[in-house]
């Protein structure tokens, strides 16, 4: 929980980011890194996952430190060219998404159909949302002006992938409550946001 707060901390310092226009490498990466937690839970194990994640979470708070300190890591020029955003530290957003994806397993210790259909709609839902909504988001929500309704549909689609996994009306309703909290215009990172409400939907309703 330290942990947490320390990055919590680090990534308040630099809370508004521009989106680029092309952010289709950020996003296949988003998504890539969840399918990659979903992959090891089903092959280590959740309690495995949890220490992986925590890895995770302090390579991207040491990364955001050496970078708000002057350091330059290798490679670091490319990666802020690639999937960097305007106003952002880099490492910011993986340590948004690292940090989301430790409330997952450790709310759905017991269950790890229910961690990997959460990781699923909160990977692909969301990184669909964005790359759709980038493109072809023409008609803007009415309670939020920087959401589409095309970008939350294009969750929906994504987080259905998950009733592969777990074919039940819970997985269904944790859809649903992932997109619209998606959509709301609040500014906590919605890489906390989701995530929690996941969790707590599938560990009340399963």
């Amino acid at each position: 929980m330290r942990l947490i707060f320390l990055g919590a901390r680090i990534i308040i310092k630099n809370k508004k980011t521009i989106k680029k226009d092309d952010e289709s490498a950020r996003q296949a990466l988003h998504a890539a890194s969840n399918l990659l937690a979903c992959l090891m839970i089903w092959l280590v194990g959740i309690e495995s996952t949890s220490y992986l994640i925590l890895a995770w979470t302090c390579s991207c708070i040491i990364m955001l430190h050496t970078a708000m300190i002057g350091i330059r890591l290798p490679g670091s020029d490319e990666l802020e060219r690639t999937i960097g955003r305007r106003g952002e530290i880099l490492g910011e957003g993986s340590l948004y998404n690292a940090l989301g994806l430790l409330f997952i397993p450790g709310i759905l210790r017991g269950n790890s159909a229910a961690a990997i259909a959460a990781i699923l709609i909160f990977g692909l839902g969301d990184s669909i949302s964005t790359y759709v909504g980038s493109i072809y988001g023409r008609h803007k929500l009415p309670w939020n002006d920087k959401k589409s309704a095309e970008g939350s549909l294009g969750f929906l689609a994504g987080g259905m992938i998950s009733l592969l996994i777990l074919p039940q009306p819970a997985a269904v309703l944790a859809i649903i409550i992932a997109a619209a909290i998606e959509s709301l215009p609040i500014k906590l990172n919605d890489n906390l946001t989701v995530p929690m409400a996941l969790s707590l939907t599938f560990y009340f309703l399963l």
